[in-house]
């Protein structure tokens, strides 16, 4: 079974792919899903159609890359830029802090935290300004 860093790590490299059957054997059935400020999603299908909708809207970007992480059993953190982006605009750095939770090598909980005003303050200050020196 993989450690849960090992899962992590495999979620954060294919999410970007767009292909819910690699990340479906990642995700428990009754995950959830709560990017801090929204609501959650519960079930993996549903969590799988978040996903999609995120895919969707930010059809031309959706990576994400660690910058740090710390495992405490089986959580674990990640520090993260997501860069997302509509097909044809430039991709958008979003500098996000997420913990997951791992049963029996899959992820039962993952919650997102950043700051959803980003986008507004970038369109006044320059974005590499507001992103942290990783």
């Amino acid at each position: 079974m993989p450690s849960p860093e090992e899962v992590v790590r495999q979620f954060c490299a294919v999410v970007s792919k767009r292909e819910p059957d690699l990340v479906r054997p990642l995700l428990a059935d009754g995950i959830v899903y709560h990017n801090i400020g929204m609501a959650p999603t519960a079930g993996i299908d549903d969590v799988l159609d978040n996903l999609a909708g995120q895919w969707a809207m930010f059809s031309g970007t959706y990576e994400f890359e660690i910058h740090n992480l710390a495992v405490d059993g089986d959580r674990v953190l990640t520090e993260r830029t997501d860069t997302v982006g509509a097909e044809g605009t430039d991709p958008f750095p979003y500098p996000v802090m997420g913990i997951f939770v791992i049963d029996n090598g899959k992820i039962a909980a993952w919650r997102d935290y950043f700051d959803s005003a980003i986008t507004t303050k970038a369109k006044t200050q320059d974005i590499t300004q507001l992103l942290p020196s990783l």
